[in-house]
């Protein structure tokens, strides 16, 4: 499953897999790239998710809709933060 959203804490990291800087402001813009750095770096920054930059490109141009699965990843995500 495509992933949407990358839950971020100080406890668990759901961008592991996302190895450069560089393309993490790709695939989560600057300001979720930047917030997940910090989160690395042991800065206290609270829980979060960021929506990936696809998610706007998959909504546009699928008439403004969001993929099945982009529900059930942020319900999954909201848990985590609760």
């Amino acid at each position: 499953m495509k992933p949407w959203l990358y839950f971020f804490s100080e406890k668990h990291e759901d961008f592991q897999g996302l190895s450069e800087y560089r393309q993490n402001r790709e695939i989560l813009g600057g300001k979720g790239a930047n917030l997940i750095e910090m989160c690395r770096l042991g800065l206290p920054v609270p829980p979060g998710l960021v929506i990936t930059t696809d998610i706007s490109r998959h909504y546009y141009r699928h008439d403004k809709s969001y993929p099945d699965q982009f529900s059930e990843q942020i319900f999954s995500s909201i848990k985590l933060i609760e």
